[in-house]
């Protein structure tokens, strides 16, 4: 959905999220509850290299998805290049590039080639990109609420509570809605992304916020046509 996003964002000096996909903010702030980001970043530092050539020779695989799956859950007895890689793995292998999410895969060769693409994209300039960024490990609304400003901008993508949550699992309709109360309490500017609900439905109406709709062919079931599914 990147290429849906990136248009709509306005002008802003403070940022934190599509993260790898748009320019540098003034001042940008991602949050990292489970540290693997800050992992990651890490070893893009002291251990490119290594990450490089791990990443370059790793095939589009279910075993490997696996695999990583089972190091990231179990990420205390890996070294940190282990566990970057398996990083790496899970948000480009996994359906809908969501962690644990299940290995994502297609009848054509789009799948195949979006993580060749992933692999030539891993360059030195990844090393650079987290240099002056503020990496949170805090919950979700203070960091929104500490950062705000009029010069701000936030987007949202939390977990779909009424959808398959993969490692975000447990995420309630309570919680998004205080996150909905959040957002509209802000100084600054906001672009969220959720499946349809009745609590978006409420505060769209009463806010007066500008909504888009968008569909994607991805599901979860056999049999079905669409392009990618989940299993």
């Amino acid at each position: 959905m990147v290429s849906k996003i990136l248009p709509l964002i306005p002008n802003h000096k403070l940022y934190g999220a599509v993260f790898w996909s748009k320019p540098k903010s003034e001042m940008e702030c991602i949050n990292d509850l489970n540290g693997h980001v800050v992992t990651f970043y890490r070893v893009l530092k002291e251990d490119f290299a290594l990450l490089r050539n791990l990443i370059k020779s790793t095939p589009a695989s279910r075993r490997i998805h696996r695999e990583t799956e089972y190091i990231l859950k179990n990420s205390e007895y890996f070294s940190d290049v282990r566990v970057a890689w398996a990083f790496w793995v899970q948000t480009n292998m996994s359906f809908s590039s969501t962690i644990f999410g299940g290995y994502g895969y297609g009848r054509g060769d789009s799948c195949v080639k979006k993580i060749d693409n992933k692999r030539l994209q891993f360059t030195k300039a990844l090393t650079q990109r987290l240099d002056r960024t503020d990496i949170e490990c805090n919950d979700a609304l203070k960091v929104i609420q500490s950062r705000d400003s009029a010069d701000t901008f936030v987007y949202a993508d939390p977990p779909y509570h009424n959808a398959h949550m993969g490692h975000y699992g447990g995420y309630t309709e309570l919680e998004f809605k205080q996150l909905l109360s959040t957002l509209s309490n802000m100084k600054g500017k906001f672009l969220l992304s959720s499946y349809p609900s009745e609590p978006l439905t409420e505060y769209t109406r009463q806010m007066g916020w500008q909504q888009q709709e968008h569909s994607k062919a991805i599901v979860a079931c056999k049999g079905d046509r669409s392009k990618m599914r989940r299993c």
